[in-house]
């Protein structure tokens, strides 16, 4: 039987590296927005440094509003097309990140004014984020109930309805197999 000739692989496709200087400017850009150094972020996207940076999670500057707590930068990242929903590797939004990382209220009210959606879901557990804040946020909670729609407080519920079958169902058999 003739045996078909080997097919030809395509080179490597290489990945461009930037200049080593700029490599520098968007570490030290993603250094000061975790630190907090809303000065020096500023700073720096004055200079040039692209708004769009990306750290090695994938978290873009919105994911540091935590840190950066200042509005009007808040306002200019969304100017520049940031995308308010953007997800990082994890699949944590702008919105969990900020409420994760301790931010105020108004913070985090900016963000879901601005169109942080807060009927997506956690994608680890696939949790509502308004469940997830409910909990780990009470605070937050509590001050965001007007800014929720229907469908979002469906959700939550939902969810809660579904957790609580889960830990019947759960102790139920758990209960079986020690009598």
């Amino acid at each position: 039987m003739p045996v078909a000739p080997p097919v030809p692989q395509a080179p490597p496709v290489r990945q461009a590296r930037l200049p080593r200087r700029l490599q520098e400017q968007r570490r030290e850009l993603m250094r000061f927005a975790l630190h907090g150094d809303t000065d020096a972020v500023v700073t720096l996207l004055d200079a040039g440094v692209s708004a769009h940076t990306r750290d090695h999670r994938g978290r873009t500057l919105l994911h540091f509003m935590a840190h950066l707590r200042d509005p009007t930068l808040l306002e200019r990242l969304l100017a520049e097309g940031l995308d308010i929903n953007d997800a990082d590797v994890a699949g944590v939004t702008p919105l969990v990140a900020t409420a994760y990382g301790m931010a105020d209220i108004p913070m985090i009210r900016a963000l879901i004014t601005a169109g942080a959606r807060l009927d997506a879901t956690l994608e680890r557990t696939g949790e509502p984020i308004t469940s997830w804040l409910e909990k780990a946020r009470p605070d937050v909670f509590a001050a965001i109930t007007d800014l929720q729609d229907s469908a979002v407080i469906t959700a939550r519920l939902d969810w809660r309805r579904q957790a609580d079958e889960a830990a019947r169902a759960l102790d139920e058999w758990l209960s079986s197999r020690n009598p």
